[in-house]
């Protein structure tokens, strides 16, 4: 089998000396056969997108292809070929599907997106026949998807001329677009809803079309509010399967969250033969499989036709990846290591695994889907507890995909895996730069999820808003921009939204965030912050596994803390104040201190809180959310949950004169016992 891996550099590497030799078609006759599989990986280095693989049987390192660096979503079609998006822009969207030859080294196109429009993903049938090609035209200078185009065509790969048109959609606020999930031999496309610029907005209502678009309907078994993960078809295109929600906490949303993406309480199939035959109960539940936990993570394993899955639990010990046997009806935890995610099955018993790198925010474009990047990759082995490291000398890996063993013909070989004559001046990859593209996913996040700003600010302004001003009038919110008193509103206006972009960019700047945490030592909590974060130190996309140390300290995968800091985007919208104390901003801290001593917190919190905050008015409000409101602007979930759990998200707003506004209330503070959690921000403006 052949495990397609794209990599990812964070920040600039140079290789070393575990890095394969230039000694073509080398191999190493004292190689141990590691599993009978061949992986397949990419990295960028500062010139190209480079595709190499190596054979775990035979431990032959292979060198594919150097690309461009503006491409992404790499398949291998053939032992001699593969397709990609070519000519990709700043948004990540590309001009072009093109065909890549290992022999030849040429690049041709295959077909081309239409004018003004860009190739945003593609999928292929499983005999390699037809793709189903998504397309999106963005409006010039928009901050979102919303006011462009959405087109989803079908091309028979042998007669990539014919482009059949099955959607061609505007983009509007609120309403599903359709985009390709997956498609059969017989060019029969299933495609999942997507609602741009809300969110989380993928998951809402599938339909089937045929290959012409003559015939296109919704599938009722599969309306919006009823499943939780984009699906993910099985190898022959048959099945579909995905996360799913039973509706037992209700429909609607949470905090500001579809309750469907927040409970993925079931695993699903839906049968799509059953589908166009119109059965009436194509969607398969998974068995013996308890509604209580959450599964994330489900994904369809090519090598095994099985499904494999993560569970998250109230129960810790539940916590970790399992594959779910489809003949029996029965799962089994893999065991790999805690810190490890599992790519895929290699055999009964071996796993592919790797350790998703937090040194930075690049997410890999190169594989099926945006995914986080690996520092390391590893075949571990649950019949003997054993992790078996991949020496391949590249610094980080991101999962593709997987194909036959022993695919690639040996005229591509370059080296060996684990080759003892491996030396740094045989080293063919020694003097190049291992690079990144560190702002693709978050602008492709933002362009495509950011919901779209559309309340008053401004005071005088009738376009749009500008963020930076909140409620503020005209004068005071130019004065905030560095505009003169007389700008015009054009000029204004202009202003306001080259701010607003720039608060979109980074996405909650105003909401600094320290979590502290105590309690015994040794105690293991994991953490999941339920809206989006910016800037968290350490890093991550909003999960921690922490074990809890002395005196408020803490580790996270083996280093020290004392809090965990990002920012944050509330996940409602922010109820009004009408109580608190206005004072000069010199007397702020002195409030804080009142106030924290009032609320309970100690020392070291009220100093970080005073020591977090800046004004430039002349006058603050000082204010606070109750406990209940600010866990729903900041919505945190704990396994094991916190004996004690407090969560206070205060409120400035800069000030031009005093006014007078009642005190705030205090309820009783909880005794910290046990174990105890602290979550402190803050909220300019």
């Amino acid at each position: 089998m052949v495990i397609l891996l794209g990599i990812l550099g964070v920040g600039a590497y140079t290789s070393g000396t575990s890095n394969p030799p230039a000694d073509s078609g080398s191999t190493d006759t004292s190689f141990t056969p590691i599993a009978n599989n061949t992986v397949v990986y990419g990295y960028w280095t500062d010139k190209n997108s480079n595709i190499g693989g190596v054979d775990l049987s035979s431990g032959k390192i292979y060198g594919l292809a150097a690309l461009d660096l503006k491409i992404k979503k790499v398949t291998i079609m053939t032992p001699s070929s593969l397709i990609f998006i070519n000519k990709t822009d700043d948004s990540d969207r590309g001009r072009e599907i093109a065909s890549y030859n290992f022999v030849t080294k040429a690049t041709t196109p295959i077909f081309q997106a239409d004018a003004d429009f860009g190739i945003d993903d593609y999928v292929i049938s499983p005999g390699k026949r037809y793709i189903a090609n998504w397309e999106v035209q963005v409006p010039s200078g928009a901050l979102g998807l919303i006011g462009g185009r959405s087109r989803v065509y079908t091309i028979n790969i042998q007669n990539p001329t014919q482009k059949n048109l099955i959607y061609d959609e505007s983009i509007t606020e609120g309403v599903a677009m359709h985009y390709p999930i997956s498609i059969t031999d017989s060019g029969e496309v299933f495609l999942d809803g997507f609602i741009a610029n809300a969110g989380t907005g993928w998951a809402n209502g599938m339909s089937y079309s045929n290959v012409s678009g003559s015939e296109k309907q919704n599938i009722p078994s599969m309306s919006a509010g009823t499943y939780s993960s984009q699906p993910v078809a099985s190898i022959d295109g048959r099945y579909i399967a995905f996360a799913g929600y039973d509706g037992t906490l209700g429909t609607g949303t949470t905090g500001g969250f579809r309750k469907e993406i927040l409970n993925p309480n079931t695993i699903e199939v839906l049968d799509t033969v059953e589908v166009l035959n119109e059965a009436t109960k194509p969607r398969i539940k998974l068995s013996n499989l308890s509604s209580e936990n959450r599964y994330t993570g489900v994904f369809w394993d090519k090598s095994s036709n099985n499904i494999i899955f993560s569970i998250t639990s109230k129960d810790a010990s539940q916590n970790g990846f399992y594959v779910y046997d489809l003949g029996s009806s029965s799962y089994r935890r893999i065991g790999a290591p805690q810190d490890d995610s599992v790519i895929s099955s290699l055999s009964n018993t071996q796993f592919l695994t790797g350790k998703a790198d937090t040194t930075g925010t690049a997410i890999g474009n190169l594989g099926p889907k945006y995914s986080s990047t690996f520092g390391s990759i590893a075949v571990f082995d649950a019949s003997a507890s054993k992790t078996i490291p991949l020496n391949i000398g590249i610094p980080l890996v991101q999962y593709i995909g997987l194909l036959s063993s022993n695919y690639f013909s040996s005229s591509l070989a370059i080296g060996s895996l684990n080759d003892s004559t491996n030396k740094a001046e045989n080293n063919q990859l020694q003097l190049q730069t291992f690079a990144l593209k560190p702002d693709l996913a978050p602008k492709r996040e933002e362009r495509q999820s950011m919901p779209p700003i559309s309340s008053p600010v401004c005071g005088g302004l009738d376009r749009d808003n500008c963020p930076a001003c909140g409620r503020l009038t005209k004068q005071r919110c130019i004065s905030l921009l560095g505009l003169p008193r007389n700008v015009s509103d054009n000029i204004a206006w202009d202003a306001c939204r080259a701010e607003a972009r720039k608060s979109l960019e980074e996405s909650g700047v105003c909401y600094g965030s320290p979590l502290y945490l105590y309690g015994k030592e040794g105690t293991k909590v994991d953490i999941k912050v339920n809206t989006k974060i910016t800037k968290p130190i350490p890093f991550s996309r909003g999960e921690y596994s922490v074990i809890l140390g002395q005196n408020g300290q803490f580790s996270i995968g083996g280093k020290n803390y004392s809090s965990i800091d990002f920012n944050y985007a509330p996940a409602i919208e922010m109820p009004n104040l009408d109580y608190g104390r206005i004072v000069k901003s010199s007397e702020v801290n002195k409030v804080l201190e009142e106030y924290g001593q009032k609320l309970g917190l100690n020392e070291r919190e009220i100093s970080d809180l005073k020591n977090s905050v800046r004004f430039s008015s002349s006058y603050v409000m000082v204010s606070f959310f109750s406990d209940e409101t600010s866990k729903k602007i900041l919505p945190i979930s704990f396994s094991p949950a916190p004996d004690v759990y407090r969560n206070i998200v205060f409120y400035f707003k800069e000030l031009d004169f005093p006014f007078s506004i009642q005190e705030p209330r205090f309820d009783s503070v909880p005794e910290r016992k046990g174990f105890t959690a602290v979550e402190i921000s803050h909220i300019v403006e």
